[in-house]
């Protein structure tokens, strides 16, 4: 008799060890970024060109566009839709097509790589951010291409 007990008072502690670890009375949205010690890192809407809203317009199936340009070089990336990811290559190939298409004088690169996207933004944000002289964007820039291939 006393063995039957002895379930039901471990799922009672457990049930109130879970309410008690429940009720500390915080809350995500009463935090701010310091308490979450995180720091949010995209910086994709900072700026937008023509031409990224262009793509944007343009594919449906592209959800976000950050692009940088040196001389006639531009370096774009794309995030592709949640059922679209499948097809990301031939997507940032027919917006390759297109943008050579619209402008000869542009050598675009495009690419669906995640890594390309982010290291567009920062150094996008660390044009904004602090003063870079031409020849340390032109360094950073080939190293951004290197990246690419």
């Amino acid at each position: 008799m006393t063995s039957k007990k002895y379930p039901y008072m471990i799922y009672l502690a457990l049930f109130a060890v879970l309410l008690a670890a429940c009720s500390t009375g915080q809350s995500l949205e009463h935090q701010t970024e310091d308490q979450l010690g995180a720091r949010q890192m995209n910086y994709a809407g900072y700026q937008q060109q023509p031409l990224n809203q262009l793509v944007l317009d343009h594919f449906d199936s592209v959800a976000e566009v950050t692009s940088i340009m040196n001389d006639e070089e531009l370096i774009m990336a794309i995030k592709a839709r949640q059922l679209d990811q499948f097809n990301e290559q031939k997507i940032a190939k027919d917006i390759e097509d297109f943008i050579k298409k619209s402008d000869d004088t542009v050598k675009p690169i495009v690419s669906s790589d995640l890594k390309i996207f982010i290291e567009i933004d920062r150094l996008k944000y660390d044009l904004a951010d602090r003063n870079i002289s031409k020849d340390e964007f032109d360094q950073l820039f080939k190293e951004l291409k290197a990246l690419t291939k």
